[in-house]
């Protein structure tokens, strides 16, 4: 059980649909366990900074664990605390590019898709301040 008051640093992906450039921005989400905190909303991939990680370590660390992955950063797209009744999360966002092929380990589902087309309430609420920005940004 989560102590009231808890704060973690999270970390996630922006992962850009690899392939030639299209006129739509195609984005890898992932669907968490119904098990889980969250379960059944859809995240961008990622996860807790441990201690003496950078934010750029751990997330190369969590797309290792959580999809067998290898990515390249290419830019951070900024930082957010979003508060939980019964957590702070502190979640620092990146765009990467898939240096590899990819399966789940955590996850019940993925999908590309549109940026354009991401409701946010199928998304974690600390995930979704993004969703402006990574619809309008240049990568």
């Amino acid at each position: 059980m989560t102590r009231p008051g808890r704060e973690i640093e999270v970390v996630g992906a922006v992962i850009l649909k690899p392939g030639p450039v299209k006129t739509k921005r195609e984005v890898l989400i992932v669907q968490r366990p119904l098990s889980d905190k969250g379960g059944g909303l859809w995240e961008f991939p990622g996860g807790k900074i441990e201690n003496g990680e950078s934010s750029e370590q751990a997330l190369v660390r969590e797309i290792q664990e959580e999809l067998f992955a290898k990515i390249k950063i290419v830019k951070k797209i900024g930082r957010h605390e979003h508060q939980y009744p019964e957590l702070k999360v502190k979640l620092e966002l990146f765009y990467a590019e898939l240096l590899s092929d990819f399966q789940l380990a955590e996850h019940t589902a993925y999908q590309w898709i549109d940026c354009a087309n991401i409701k946010p309430e199928i998304l974690l609420e600390a995930d979704r301040p993004f969703l402006k920005m990574i619809r309008t940004e240049e990568v």
